[in-house]
């Protein structure tokens, strides 16, 4: 009897103290195409609770923000997500690059950060 409850505490999966407490999601809506528009957004869900996360955006000359703020910076409970949507244009030449940065804090004092990086490089021609 006492071997199978060791056995069963081997197999017993431990909790993981690195996973990471955040997805971070970056999707463009529209084509990014010269002199028009598409929307950029950001989705941050907490896996647990963030006692401070900040998020910024970083892009190349040729991106133009038209509305929404590249900026925020809160906190975040487990469960909840923080949307956002940032109208850009396309005003230069190709290639552009638009990088999502994230650092924050855990409630248990963890830091972490992750970086998405999106690259405009080639608009095929429509028919």
């Amino acid at each position: 009897m006492m071997l199978i409850l060791s056995v069963i505490a081997l197999l017993t999966p431990l909790p993981i103290q690195n996973a990471e407490p955040v997805s971070l999601e970056v999707i463009f809506e529209g084509v990014p195409e010269y002199d028009s528009g598409w929307v950029l957004t950001i989705t941050l869900k907490a896996k647990e609770d963030l006692e401070e996360a900040e998020i910024w955006v970083e892009k190349s000359d040729g991106i133009k923000i038209e509305s929404g703020s590249p900026f925020w910076h809160g906190p975040l409970k487990s469960g909840d997500a923080e949307v956002i949507e940032i109208s850009m244009r396309l005003v230069g030449s190709l290639p552009q690059e638009i990088t999502v940065n994230l650092v924050g804090r855990t409630s248990d004092g963890r830091r972490f950060e992750k970086k998405v990086y999106r690259a405009i490089e080639y608009i095929s021609d429509r028919v």
